[in-house]
């Protein structure tokens, strides 16, 4: 069953849930109401049957999984300063952040800070010094 709906208006199915889709442009007057030939500024809406509704009902409700990340963690992965100046770049590097897969003395000693002080530099000095050192 396909109702035609205007913008304020409430479609309210007995038993069924009801999902609304809306239509900005082209239509052609007479024809019946659906996604294809409504009038522009329509919405459409279409009943859904119980177990469509509760199988979307089920997919809402599961946990969603973090994406797993391609890169590793900084944490883990120490590559020397050499290899991280131009591409490739070693596997599990994220391209964003190389200058946290040196090691603490390297880190220290390319950038002038600890990894602690870098978390508080600004962004725009934190690219400056990326961008003097080949990191950018």
């Amino acid at each position: 069953k396909v109702t035609q709906m205007r913008n304020d208006e409430v479609f309210e199915g007995g038993g069924s849930a009801s999902v609304a889709h809306y239509v900005p442009s082209t239509g052609r007057k007479g024809a019946p109401a659906s996604a294809e030939n409504s009038t522009p500024g329509t919405v459409v809406a279409a009943t859904v049957g119980s177990a469509a509704l509760a199988a979307a009902e089920e997919e809402a409700a599961a946990p969603a999984e973090p994406p797993a990340s391609k890169y590793a963690d900084p944490s883990t992965l120490d590559c020397p300063y050499e290899s991280l100046k131009e591409a490739p770049f070693p596997e599990g590097v994220n391209p964003a952040e190389r200058e946290m897969y040196l090691s603490d003395a390297e880190f220290e000693q390319v950038t002038g800070y600890t990894k602690e002080e870098w978390a508080e530099v600004p962004k725009w000095k934190k690219q400056n010094v990326k961008r003097k050192h080949g990191l950018f």
